[in-house]
């Protein structure tokens, strides 16, 4: 039942991501040949930053809800980066968060 996606992929500049109830991904396009150690990743209850060098390519200062940081994760994906969120609470979003 939590696995169910609850909508579209939905995004912004340079990210998308997906919802079950109780799963955020987050999916943020790297600069070709980026590898995880060029990556600055701070994953905190409700914030979400990602840095390639001095250039920032996702920054949320407040998550819509909190989230499960010990539960959560990044690995590597095609020229991107992906974040799987636990979050705090089940429930849906209507957004990512303030960016």
């Amino acid at each position: 039942e939590g696995k169910r996606l609850l909508a579209l992929e939905r995004g912004g500049d340079g990210y998308t991501w997906t919802q079950t109830q109780t799963e955020v991904e987050v999916r943020v396009q790297v600069p070709a040949g980026t590898r995880g150690k060029d990556l600055n990743i701070s994953i905190k209850r409700n914030a979400l930053i990602v840095k390639h060098g001095a250039s920032s390519l996702l920054h949320v200062d407040r998550l819509t809800a909190p989230i499960d940081v010990d539960e959560s994760t990044w690995y590597m994906g095609d020229d991107c980066v992906i974040m799987a969120l636990e979050k705090a609470r089940p429930g849906a979003w209507d957004e990512i968060g303030d960016r």
